[in-house]
């Protein structure tokens, strides 16, 4: 019977044997850690129920709701996806342990980095009476979502211009 004290070392060594690097072996163990506990708090594991059990319920609406947490949440995307690549490689390595038939993470998407509605819009409602009310671009926010230096450069060259 498998427990995350037992699974884990197991999945470690899976790891090891595709050869992931060490700063993604050490970010897919804290990312499934994360996974499991959040599971754990929002009420979709058996809390009295075994880990095996319990991984098997794991659906991909859990992943999905999990993943929509995360975007409500602000977390940058590059972490989110990161997060979504761990638990498919983590329901990958369950497959092959026979702990389940199918892996829900591949049912998930990661999220494009390119999807218009994360692009910083720069001009909104732009008038000269109304200037104090124009957006103001705060580079920090822009930062969170996970657009390039380069892209977060040319949106503030745009700003001073336009000002």
């Amino acid at each position: 019977m498998y427990n995350l004290s037992n699974l884990e070392p197991k999945f470690k060594n899976f790891l090891h044997a595709e050869n992931i690097s060490s700063v993604s072996l050490r970010n897919y163990l804290s990312d499934i850690r994360h996974f499991l506990g959040w599971c754990v708090t929002n009420s979709d594991f058996n809390k009295n129920g075994n880990l095996e059990e319990n991984i098997s319920s794991i659906s991909p609406e859990v992943i999905e709701s999990y993943k929509n947490q995360h975007i409500k949440s602000s977390l940058p995307i590059k972490t989110i996806n990161r997060r979504l690549s761990a638990l498919r490689k983590f329901f990958l390595f369950c497959q092959k342990e026979d702990l389940i038939r199918e892996n829900p993470g591949r049912k998930v998407a990661n999220i494009s980095l390119t999807r218009n509605e994360l692009k910083p819009k720069i001009i909104q409602n732009h008038s000269i009476k109304n200037e104090e009310k124009e957006q103001e671009i705060k580079p920090l926010s822009i930062a969170k979502v996970g657009f390039s230096f380069r892209t977060i450069k040319t949106a503030f060259i745009v700003a001073l211009l336009i000002s």
